[in-house]
């Protein structure tokens, strides 16, 4: 392995969330003193891929997002929308339905992915204060017609 699969690999090592390539690369030239380039970080993680030694995620942001691949099992995952931490489901029975579903119908599985997506506890609080906070402006601001009459 290269170096610049090594540190690209030592970031994902490092990192509770799937992160982007950009992201990867932004901490190697903060914390590598010869921090390889974008391009490199991008050969880097194809490589990776091909190893089978990272996941690749598609979140519907635009961006691929990484993290490192669990070797003894496949793993789906809890991804939050808003920090990306990436919790993994330790047993998914929704895979065991649908084997056994497949197997019943004579219909052979041959890859599948599941990812769930949403707000981790860290991140939905701080919307939910956010939204008190817009909703208590927005009555403030907003006119109140005490005591009005029709004419």
């Amino acid at each position: 392995m290269n170096r610049g699969c090594r540190l690209v690999l030592s970031v994902l090592e490092n990192s509770d969330r799937i992160v982007t390539a950009q992201e990867i690369y932004d901490l190697l030239r903060k914390n590598e003193v010869r921090a390889p380039g974008l391009t490199t970080v991008y050969r880097a993680l194809d490589s990776l891929c091909a190893m089978d030694r990272i996941s690749v995620f598609n979140t519907g942001d635009g961006e691929r997002r990484y993290s490192v691949a669990n070797k003894s099992e496949h793993l789906h995952h809890i991804i939050c929308n808003s920090c990306y931490l990436a919790i993994p489901i330790a047993h998914c029975s929704l895979v065991e339905n649908a084997e056994n579903t497949a197997s019943s119908n004579g219909f052979e599985i041959e890859s599948h992915v599941v990812e769930f997506y949403g707000k981790c506890s860290d991140c939905k609080e701080l919307s939910d204060k956010d939204n008190s906070e817009a909703n208590a402006r927005e009555h403030i601001s907003s006119p109140v017609l005490a005591g009005s009459s029709t004419r």
